[in-house]
């Protein structure tokens, strides 16, 4: 089905393309909406740069270049993370598929009855208005195929919301309640044989470990990582005799210190506390997201309890085995990464993240999200620390960069490529509008200066995108 979108870009206002704010497109849970993203380009937080740009005393607010120098350096981490590692690629599929399907279920039900009216928002429909039927009422109800097609289908997007809750550290279950979510999700997201979740002894534990009274979910642990990148950065600074005026720069929300809790380093503390931890870890938070959760990394993993595969218990794994066997990650060198990732991944007994990559790299491009991730995972085998560092390496990350800074014109080659982002993200937010809020969006601006239209009402927007009647 074609979606109902047309996308249209603005004339030019004379501004060049080079000022325009830097906004990736819009995905729930991944990267959300960003706002107020000032005018800095990749190539501004190259260390050379950096060190000359502040050694100059002549900056009137020195401390407001530095937030936003520092600030797109964060994000760009996130967006590395967000769609250059297995969690990513695993979180955007399984988005995906819980976008279709709510799609494919509606169009089914007005499919199997034209007339039937269904009341939004529907999750409130099917949590509240059904159970609390009467026993008639509730008769007629499972008389209607069409009926019985919309629960199955609220049934299975709730299941598969589950499973993604937890992992990005929402929603809290025990690990027993994933198998079955989790082995269906698998089969939709294209596995070939039953995902079996080995829960062993373990199935009573909480499926997303809490720290310092905090879900380790990817929220906290996200947060952690672009906290320290930004910390070493400001550290590397200060280390070149750059006095900053960076002390709120360092302050870490609760959510991200229970990430670097996990360590007992003090990282949560400013950059000159335990600055020789920053690469331990950094690297292995990173290795936390190369879990083998998508069916495309089956034929690599080892394990399948969910201790090696929730990133926040593989991040509590790895804390564990690195303090106590001293193994640390002393500088950023490729080799030397690779090599701790190693050490690590015999002891835990997971695939390495250069094993997974050969599953990905091997592959011939299917879509822009696969051809996207295939060149994160060449980039991370030549050198890891470009993407755990933004700016480190500019030229080799510029593939990387989101579509959006890099499309200038409609005429572009990835304008497809970013309007293929958009429209997924938009897709996604309507699914959820329709479950949970009595007013669909009728338009929506995903990327910066350019503007997508959803055509229609409501009520239009549900009938073209689903074929549904609302009352």
């Amino acid at each position: 089905m074609k979606p109902n979108v047309v996308f249209t870009i603005p004339a030019q206002d004379g501004s060049s393309t080079e000022e325009r704010p830097a906004l990736p497109p819009s995905f729930p849970y991944a990267f959300g909406r960003f706002d107020k993203i000032p005018s800095v380009t990749v190539n501004d937080l190259a260390p050379d740069i950096l060190i000359r740009r502040f050694s100059d005393r002549s900056i009137k607010n020195p401390g407001m270049e530095l937030a936003r120098v520092l600030d797109l350096q964060g994000r760009l981490v996130l967006w590395h993370a967000t769609l250059g590692t297995p969690w990513g690629y695993f979180l955007f599929r399984a988005l995906q598929t819980q976008s279709r399907i709510i799609q494919n279920g509606l169009l089914r039900v007005v499919s199997l009855d034209p007339q039937l009216t269904v009341r939004l928002p529907l999750m409130s429909w099917y949590e509240t208005d059904l159970k609390n039927s009467g026993r008639d009422s509730k008769e007629d109800l499972e008389k209607s195929q069409a009926i019985q097609t919309l629960v199955k289908t609220l049934k299975t997007w709730d299941a598969f919301e589950l499973a993604i809750g937890v992992l990005v550290g929402y929603k809290q279950a025990r690990i027993k309640d994933l198998a079955s979510p989790l082995k269906a999700l698998s089969k939709w997201l294209g596995a070939e044989k039953d995902f079996i979740l080995d829960i062993g002894r373990e199935g009573e534990r909480p499926a997303c470990p809490m720290v310092a009274g905090n879900p380790m979910g990817l929220g906290s642990m996200l947060g952690g990582l672009a906290r320290v990148c930004i910390q070493s950065t400001t550290f590397d600074l200060e280390s070149k005799g750059i006095k900053l005026p960076s002390a709120a720069i360092y302050k870490a929300s609760a959510g991200e210190a229970a990430s670097l809790t996990l360590f007992k380093w003090g990282l949560e503390q400013g950059p000159a506390r335990a600055k020789e931890h920053y690469p331990s870890f950094m690297a292995a938070l990173w290795l936390s997201l190369w879990t083998p959760l998508h069916p495309r990394f089956a034929p690599s993993r080892k394990r399948a309890d969910w201790l090696s595969l929730h990133p926040g218990y593989r991040l509590s794994r790895l804390a564990e085995v690195i303090q106590s066997q001293k193994i640390f990650l002393r500088s950023f060198d490729p080799s030397d990464i690779h090599s701790f990732w190693d050490q690590l991944c015999a002891i835990l007994d997971w695939p390495t993240p250069r094993a997974m990559a050969r599953n990905v790299m091997s592959l011939a491009s299917q879509d822009a999200l696969d051809e996207r991730f295939r060149v994160a995972c060449q980039v991370q085998d030549k050198n890891p620390a470009a993407l755990l560092r933004p700016g480190l390496d500019p030229v080799l990350t510029a593939p990387l960069l989101p579509y959006l800074i890099r499309m200038h014109h409609a005429a572009d080659d990835e304008s497809d490529s970013a309007l293929w982002f958009a429209i997924e993200a938009e897709l996604y937010a309507i699914s959820y509008a329709l479950l949970f809020s009595p007013t669909p969006p009728t338009t929506a601006i995903p990327i910066s200066n350019e503007e997508m239209d959803l055509i229609g009402t409501p009520e239009e927007l549900a009938r073209n995108y689903f074929g549904l009647r609302l009352s």
